[in-house]
C-alpha cells in the first residue's frame, strides 16, 4: 500500500480549499471495520461535502482523485457519497478480541499503518486536515475508545492534539498513543479525559455511569 501516496493526496486537496476528515466505522458491537474519508468545501458560494466509506486506507488517494474530478470545475451544489467500496465486518481492519490494547506500535509502521493497527486493538481514530479560524492550514489527530476495560460507554474516551500541518505526524501520533495508552493502563477502574491543558485527570460522572449495569452508559 501507498501510504506517502495517500498523505500527499490528502495535503493536495487541502491546498485546494478542502478539509478532509479520516476516521474509523464502528458497529454495534463496538468492532471498527473499516474507515470513512470526507472532503468539505465551505468557501462561499461553493459549500458542500462528499464522503466514501473505505475498507482500506490504500482507497485514500481514488477518493481524493474522485474528489478533484467532480469539482474541476466546481459543478458539484449538493453534499455526495462516492462509492468507493463498502466496508463489511470481514475486514481486516475488524479489532481482534486477542490483540493487546496497549502493545507499543512498530515505529516502522507509517501513519496510515498505525490507523489500521489500532482499529484492529479495539481504538478509533479521526484525523482532520483543516483550517484555523484565520485560514491556517491545521491538523487534529485524536485516539478514542468506546470500550473501557470492559464497560460499553455511550461516549468514547478520546484523546487528542492540535498542529501546524509543518509538525512530523508520526512523532505526533507516538506521543498521542502513548497518552492512550498510558491511560489504559493507568485508569483501570476508573474512566479518565482529557482536559484542555492535555492532562488525563479521572472523570468522576463517567466514573459513576460506567459503574451502572446500563447497556449504554453516558459520559459526561
Amino acid at each position: 500500500m501507498n501510504y506517502d501516496k495517500a498523505e500527499a493526496s490528502r495535503l493536495d486537496l487541502s491546498n485546494m480549499g478542502f478539509s478532509t476528515v479520516l476516521s474509523s466505522i464502528m458497529v454495534d458491537n463496538g468492532y471498527y471495520i473499516g474507515h470513512r474519508l470526507e472532503a468539505f468545501y465551505y468557501r462561499k458560494p461553493q459549500t458542500f461535502k462528499i464522503s466514501a466509506e473505505l475498507e482500506t486506507i490504500d482507497e485514500i488517494s481514488e477518493f481524493c482523485s474522485q474528489v478533484k474530478l467532480l469539482t474541476s470545475a466546481f459543478n458539484v451544489k449538493y453534499d455526495c457519497e462516492i462509492k468507493v467500496s463498502t466496508p463489511s465486518e470481514g475486514s481486516l481492519f475488524m479489532a481482534t478480541p486477542e490483540a493487546n490494547p496497549v502493545a507499543k506500535i512498530d515505529e516502522s509502521f507509517s501513519l496510515y499503518e498505525s490507523y489500521a493497527e489500532l482499529t484492529r486493538r479495539g481504538w478509533g481514530y479521526n484525523d482532520t486536515v483543516g483550517f484555523t479560524k484565520e485560514g491556517l492550514p491545521m491538523r487534529r489527530i485524536a485516539i478514542n475508545r468506546w470500550n473501557w476495560h470492559g464497560k460499553q460507554l455511550g461516549n468514547p474516551v478520546t484523546f487528542y492534539h492540535c498542529f501546524p500541518l509543518e509538525e512530523n505526524t508520526n512523532i505526533v501520533f507516538s506521543l498521542l498513543s502513548d497518552r492512550a495508552f498510558t491511560a489504559w493502563a493507568r485508569f483501570t477502574g476508573s474512566v479518565p479525559f482529557q482536559d484542555a491543558s492535555g492532562k488525563i485527570r479521572e472523570s468522576f460522572a463517567a466514573t459513576h455511569l460506567a459503574s451502572d449495569r446500563g447497556e449504554h452508559l453516558k459520559l459526561s
